[in-house]
């Protein structure tokens, strides 16, 4: 537990700091500034007769005021001969349309995420513009925006080679994390089928929609047509995220099994579920999914979901439930770069690149632990069953089969019997005098007694033979392939066993003897119910006959 407070606080301190380092800029060649609104006329613009109402942004970044649409201006503030094939690129997530105007040039180049020609082979979470080598200080490049990010775009200036390399890395890094999201859906919806859970499946499809939230987070919705189409009409990575928390709501519900262990946090969440199903229904109306109420309010749907999540993680660590601990620990990476996030978009701030690296891998982090606590329980459950079925099998005293299940088995043993067509004996052994013993010493010495007895006939079975007790001091044995002299001589071994020595119990020495009747079921018969009234008939005989001996009586 106090393992798990001190990573929460690291994670957490780490998050109220790293929100400053997006403020450090590193020396850029760069210099912002807001010209006005997207439909200024472009001639105006260009001739300079807005320079009297420009914004300078203090950061590398088309920051919203209010919002990020609308006519920038780049100014080159140094000369660009220390560069090799200087490319201007601006870092954009959603669909973004743009208009760029080089110093000299007749037409501006236009860039489109659904149309990825002109971008020079780059990923289509960058917009590339080569810079002409003649460009010197004071040049200025105009950028027409129109997107619908809520956050700074991140511009930048690199070598084309340098540029290729950072876009491949980031390509390799979000492909691997990607395909192990895929990777754990798949693996969710097999465990589903092979265990018949259907928690496996919802988490499943919660870290599938996680994993579509997470391509439209990053821009590589735009590597797949169909879903960039859905993301120009629709605010897909709200309508993503909406049904991710809904979906992952409803599973935190079971998997902290809320309804059993925490009532009253129960009926907050299931309102929680629904105020994320009303956004999502919303998210597709077209009056409400452009509104900024909606971002707010699914804020607040998802920060009490949150919370709430918390604090029945933490009644169950307190309750001793290893659950709460893999929630809170399976999340808490998650929460705290989505925390961070949150703060770079309230204060404007250029997202920094490490969250943006870091964020899907805790997506994959949170599966894992997940899936491991599901499975944890799922065991512990199987566990739990197996021994109840074992309590239910098996005779408490002795612990060989009781009468119910020893009737189970024996026809079983009788209907393998009949289809080999080999024989099987039927051992009836009584222990001899046994009242006398529960009379003189007590039913705890009896008891102890028909354990040690259990043991000892144990030794002498072979691997197959089954043991029950039939009732009282009666034990009824099948010793399958065994034929009649085979089982004769079983017998013997386990009246000697008995007989050889006597039972000591807290100083008293018991002498114990056993009365054991055989009947054999011959070539293939299956008459357990006869070859059982046989051996107890063999048995009636020993007993008349002085006890302690084997007598076997013919099918």
């Amino acid at each position: 537990m106090g393992k798990i407070r001190g990573l929460i606080g690291l994670l957490l301190a780490l998050a109220c700091c790293m929100p400053v380092l997006s403020w450090a800029q590193s020396d850029t060649p760069l210099r912002v500034y807001r010209v006005g609104p997207a439909d200024l006329p472009w001639q105006s613009v260009l001739a300079g007769k807005y320079r009297d109402r420009e914004i300078p942004v203090d950061k590398q970044a088309f920051s919203p005021m209010p919002e990020t649409s609308g006519w920038w201006r780049v100014e080159i503030r140094r000369d660009l001969d220390g560069i090799s094939d200087p490319m201007l690129h601006l870092s954009a997530v959603s669909l973004t349309h743009s208009e760029v105007w080089l110093p000299g040039s007749p037409a501006p180049l236009r860039f489109s995420q659904l149309d990825r020609q002109g971008n020079h082979g780059f990923s289509p979470r960058l917009m590339v513009v080569a810079l002409p080598p003649e460009m010197r200080a004071g040049d200025s490049v105009y950028w027409r925006v129109q997107t619908g990010e809520v956050s700074p775009l991140k511009l930048g200036l690199a070598a084309e080679d340098v540029l290729r390399v950072q876009d491949g890395e980031q390509i390799r890094w979000h492909s691997m994390v990607e395909g192990t999201i895929l990777a754990l859906v798949l693996a969710g919806f097999v465990l589903s089928l092979i265990m018949r859970e259907t928690t496996f499946l919802i988490l499943a499809a919660g870290i599938f929609l996680s994993l579509l939230f997470v391509l439209t987070n990053n821009g590589d919705v735009f590597h797949y047509p169909g879903l960039a189409g859905l993301d120009a009409e629709y605010p897909l990575q709200r309508i993503m995220g909406l049904a991710a928390c809904a979906v992952m709501t409803h599973f935190a519900y079971i998997f902290l099994e809320m309804r059993r262990r925490t009532p009253r946090l129960a009926l907050v969440q299931r309102a929680i579920i629904g105020g994320f199903l009303l956004l999502l229904i919303g998210s597709f109306l077209p009056g409400f999914r452009d509104n900024p109420l909606g971002s707010i309010l699914g804020n607040l749907v998802i920060v009490a979901g949150t919370v709430n999540g918390i604090l029945a993680s933490i009644l169950l660590i307190r309750a001793g439930q290893r659950a709460g601990k893999l929630y809170l620990l399976s999340w808490t990476p998650l929460l705290v770069f989505s925390f961070w996030r949150i703060v770079e978009i309230s204060l404007r701030l250029p997202f920094n690149e490490f969250v943006g690296l870091v964020f899907p891998a805790t997506y994959v982090l949170a599966g894992i632990l997940l899936y491991l606590g599901l499975g944890e329980r799922i065991l512990l459950y199987k566990r739990e069953r197996d021994a109840n079925e074992h309590l239910a099998r098996m005779d408490s005293l002795t612990e060989v089969y009781n009468r119910r299940a020893l009737d189970e088995r024996l026809r079983i043993a009788a209907v393998q019997t009949e289809k080999s067509g080999r024989s099987m004996a039927v051992l009836f052994a009584d222990l001899d005098h046994f009242k006398r013993i529960n009379d003189s010493h007590g039913h705890d010495v009896g008891d102890y007694v028909l354990k040690d007895v259990t043991l000892r006939i144990r030794s002498v079975l072979r691997f197959g033979d089954v043991l029950g007790r039939y009732g009282g001091e009666e034990f009824v044995i099948a010793l399958p392939d065994c034929g009649e002299e085979q089982a004769r001589h079983l017998a013997e071994r386990i009246r000697e066993r008995i007989a050889e020595r006597p039972v000591v119990c807290a100083g008293t020495v018991i002498p114990v003897t056993v009365s054991i009747g055989i009947s054999v079921l011959r070539d293939g018969q299956s008459d357990i119910e006869g070859a059982l009234k046989r051996a107890d008939q063999a048995l009636y005989f020993c007993k008349q006959n002085g006890r302690n001996c084997v007598n076997t009586l013919p099918a």
